[in-house]
């Protein structure tokens, strides 16, 4: 059998947003960009960017389906010197008049009191929706990556939010790290979204990007460990800092510092909690050198078959491999070695078995 890197690395394809919805993350923002710097309904900021991507999409930290796309709209500094409630209402006015080719007008839902961006649902016959979150920001300067002023979800005052800084700065740890740390984030979010699958108390993918962005800078994960170590570290540090408290566990912005899950009630934590168990349940008994097979079954269980299997071409080779193995045994490194009449020598030290 091959390593299980093998497995890793096609279950990250295929965790990827479809071809056709990547298009239309791809396409959509720009038609809804386009279409605001001309309304005269809101008044944007004179120079460029008027928008930019925001949210797992725009940092491609994403798994699975795109459903929606964050939009970070940069809205004329005068603003901020009303209540928040006027900038929202024009931007919905503007974006009454959106209209997309091929999916007509987009529909604009708002959640007033609640929400600080407009919802906008783009439908077409024959494909699911694809939805727009619009955000109006104000921007002092022309630093995108600086600290911007948003409405708060009551629409009554202005916050301090820094989401492309945030951004900026995991392009810098990831591009440090062998591009490792986003796909840590995406198959972390793989996790919950199969353990937490039909739950409402799912947490925030921004508090779980929050918190995996902590655990890589305070220098608890390494780029040289195989993905299989990295995740398994991650959910064990994750639990580790779960029970240093009581109640929910605090997650602080990269950027500002604040508290980000002063909302979690505590029978939303304590699921989460008990999916982390749960799932590092699985892996605890492979933890030392075993049986492939049974590696792999662990893993699928934490992932899902579904997407933790090898390509077709892989698989082909690993069944080739078996035949010509017979009743080998696979080390960690996807070696083969015989069962019976084994070399006498000094025995190894126990180690992880979760892959190379």
């Amino acid at each position: 059998m091959l390593p299980l890197a093998g497995y890793f690395e096609n279950m990250m394809k295929l965790i990827r947003p479809s071809a056709e919805r990547q298009r239309l993350a791809d396409t959509l923002p720009d038609e809804v960009r386009g279409h605001l710097e001309k309304s005269d309904r809101l008044m944007t900021v004179s120079g460029a960017p008027v928008t930019r991507l925001a949210g797992s999409y725009g940092r491609k930290t994403g798994q699975g389906d795109i459903h929606d796309v964050d939009l970070l709209v940069f809205v004329d500094a005068s603003y901020e010197s009303q209540a928040p409630e006027v900038v929202l209402d024009d931007l919905a006015d503007a974006l009454t008049e959106l209209e997309v080719d091929g999916y007509g007008k987009g529909e604009v839902k708002t959640n007033r009191k609640n929400r600080r961006s407009h919802h906008v649902e783009f439908k077409k016959d024959g494909a699911k929706a694809f939805h727009i979150d619009c955000v109006p920001v104000v921007r002092w300067g022309d630093d995108p990556d600086a600290v911007l002023r948003i409405p708060d979800r009551e629409w009554v005052a202005w916050d301090d939010t820094q989401p492309l800084g945030y951004a900026t700065s995991l392009i810098e740890m990831n591009g440090a790290n062998e591009r490792k740390v986003k796909r840590t984030i995406r198959m972390f979010k793989r996790i919950r979204e199969r353990h937490l699958r039909h739950s409402l108390k799912r947490p925030k993918s921004y508090w779980l990007e929050a918190k995996l962005y902590d655990i890589w800078k305070a220098g608890r994960m390494s780029k040289d460990w195989s993905y299989a170590d990295l995740m398994y570290r991650l959910l064990t540090e994750f639990r580790a800092d779960c029970a240093i408290y009581s109640t929910r566990l605090p997650i602080y912005d990269p950027c500002l510092g604040r508290d980000l899950t002063t909302t979690w009630e505590q029978a939303e934590y304590d699921e989460f909690v008990d999916m982390l168990d749960t799932v590092i349940g699985h892996l605890d008994p492979i933890a030392n050198e075993g049986d492939a097979e049974t590696a792999v079954g662990a893993w699928q269980r934490v992932f899902g078959s579904d997407v933790f299997r090898l390509s077709n071409e892989s698989q082909g080779k690993a069944d080739e491999a078996k035949a010509l193995a017979g009743n080998a045994k696979v080390t960690a490194g996807g070696l083969l070695i015989p069962r019976s009449n084994p070399t006498p020598g000094i025995p190894s030290q126990p180690h992880h078995f979760f892959g190379d």
